[in-house]
């Protein structure tokens, strides 16, 4: 059995369902042929170019058994045929890798806050424990976004304080979703002990009760480990095959609403449902155009390197009688001919000549300079990028291109804000369960997670701009704190807010209308008739 069938089956089996791919007389069934190959090919595929490195892409495309939906294309590829051909300099962008890491920058750091201080406590905790941040930034976001999908998966175990938190890349995930949930999740992990390689198989669920099969509704761990042979093959071996393994037991956490792992997806992915999609799987065609471009410019470079000649009677001779040729970088000398024609048309002049090929660069660079733009529409502003496309733009043009990155953002955001609220609910609920060996359920914590602003005006002008239009009652409190401070403060905090300034509203006009028209008059008697102006 492959790796492949044994998912195929689990997911049959815990479906309970005989097929689980789409029509076979679809063409894009009869094109794709096997979606579960497609699917972790395109993954490393994608991980390839966030990586950067070309040895690896240059491989990925010169094998011949990868499997891919895009095989017919991609033998075109630069990557694929260039050293077929002839033995060409390569030269990667990295501008995929850059996209990404510039995306996860104009994000920025998420900062978890509660109210409730026991809650906020426990939360900093968990994150602490976890080096939480760094795993979000350095591993999950960057891989989510490149690849399309992920997880995390918590482990625990009673000599631990807190439950512990991994992040699993696409390669080693997969889902199994049904009435567009995701309702288990399987974890691969790969081991060595001697010489002999073993794969785990860990199922993580959530099951109904089901009385004729015994199944009692909650979260289930399950784990299988199988012996790893070649081309994927998969014999079942015990546990104790491998010793670290050996003391693991299933878990059962009955009535438990949760899986104890997270799916990590942020775009949409039409074609597969319950995986995403990575930011720019549409966009490897320009990417191989790009470092084509990039390195047909450096061969170019290369063979407009100027040319010497030198006559073999002015050069200097070693004790056997061979010209010693003068050593100076990146300079090519060839003997030269006795009846080689000098500058002037002379027959056998004993001078040095220079000649050098008069080739087009500019020809690469604007190659290069439009297909970036081609890449980068619809993900990130050139200007985020830090390309220079229009050095006479004011600041209003400026922002004008910067608003598909912001909404680029906004997109992202929206996912991840609610991948890390889950992953957080789920840990603040196991370390109940570590510590007290049982769960409450539906119990709901007052916490938000917060992004900071991109691309938006300071703190400083948006109170110098909104506070007068407050002040002369041309906006309602409830406008003038969203307004302000956005997603800077939870909900149950703009309400105080809105309270307290509120209450100064009314204060203030209580007192404003305490002066009664009476009790402001002249004396008349204090009035100088006399003076004048």
């Amino acid at each position: 059995m492959l790796i492949i069938d044994w998912i195929r089956e689990k997911i049959k089996s815990f479906l309970q369902i005989e097929h689980i791919h789409n029509n076979p007389n679809t063409s894009t069934f009869q094109y794709i042929s096997d979606q579960e190959k497609n699917r972790i090919a395109k993954a490393h595929e994608l991980k390839l170019w966030y990586m950067g490195n070309s040895a690896e892409i240059e491989y990925f495309y010169m094998k011949k058994d990868f499997i891919k939906p895009s095989d017919y294309a991609t033998t075109n590829y630069f990557w694929a045929r260039a050293l077929r051909e002839a033995a060409v300099k390569k030269v990667h962008s990295g501008l995929a890798n850059a996209t990404v890491i510039t995306l996860v920058n104009v994000i920025g750091d998420h900062i978890i806050k509660s109210q409730n201080t026991e809650v906020q406590k426990l939360i900093d905790n968990i994150m602490d424990y976890n080096d939480f941040t760094k795993m979000v930034y350095q591993e999950q976001l960057p891989l989510t976004i490149a690849q399309g999908w992920g997880a995390f998966k918590f482990n625990i175990d009673k000599q631990y304080k807190y439950p512990l938190i991994e992040y699993y890349e696409a390669e080693n995930v997969r889902f199994i979703g049904k009435n567009r949930r995701i309702e288990a999740i399987i974890y691969l992990n790969y081991y060595e002990i001697d010489k002999k390689k073993y794969v785990l198989f860990e199922t993580r669920s959530l099951k109904q009760d089901n009385e004729t099969k015994g199944i009692k509704a909650g979260s289930y761990v399950e784990y299988n480990l199988f012996l790893l042979g070649t081309d994927n093959n998969i014999t079942p071996v015990k546990l104790s095959e491998v010793p670290e393994l050996s003391n693991l037991q299933p878990i059962f956490i009955p009535s438990y609403k949760n899986i104890l792992g997270v799916p990590c997806r942020i775009l949409h992915n039409p074609n597969d449902k319950y995986y995403g999609l990575g930011i720019f799987e549409s966009k490897i065609d320009i990417l191989d155009d790009i470092d084509q471009a990039l390195s047909q410019a450096s061969q170019t470079v290369r063979v407009s390197t100027p040319v010497e000649y030198y006559p073999t009677s002015l050069l200097e001779k070693t004790p056997d009688g061979n010209p010693v040729l003068p050593k100076a970088y990146n300079r090519q000398f060839i003997e030269a001919p006795s009846n080689l024609p000098g500058p002037d048309g002379t027959v056998g002049s004993e001078r040095i000549q220079t000649t050098q090929p008069q080739l087009n660069f500019n020809q690469y660079q604007e190659e290069v300079k439009n297909k970036i733009d081609i890449f980068l529409t619809g993900i990130l502003s050139p200007a985020t990028m830090g390309i220079d496309i229009a050095k006479k733009d004011n600041a209003e043009a400026q922002r004008e291109k910067e608003k598909i990155t912001l909404m680029t953002r906004n997109n992202i955001i929206a996912s991840q804000r609610k991948i890390i609220k889950e992953v957080m609910e789920i840990a603040l609920d196991l370390t109940e369960f570590m510590q007290t060996d049982k769960i409450t359920f539906d119990k709901e914590y007052d916490f938000s997670v917060i992004y900071n602003e991109f691309g938006s005006p300071s703190f400083e002008s948006k109170l110098q701009a909104l506070t007068p239009a407050y002040n002369s009652g041309a906006i309602s409190t409830e406008r003038y704190v969203e307004a302000l401070w956005g997603d800077m403060l939870n909900d149950s905090e703009k309400q105080e807010e809105i309270n307290k300034l509120n209450e100064i509203r009314a204060r203030d006009n209580l007192d404003l209308g305490s002066f009664e028209s009476d009790d402001i008059y002249l004396d008349e008697s204090s009035i100088d008739t006399n003076t004048t102006e």
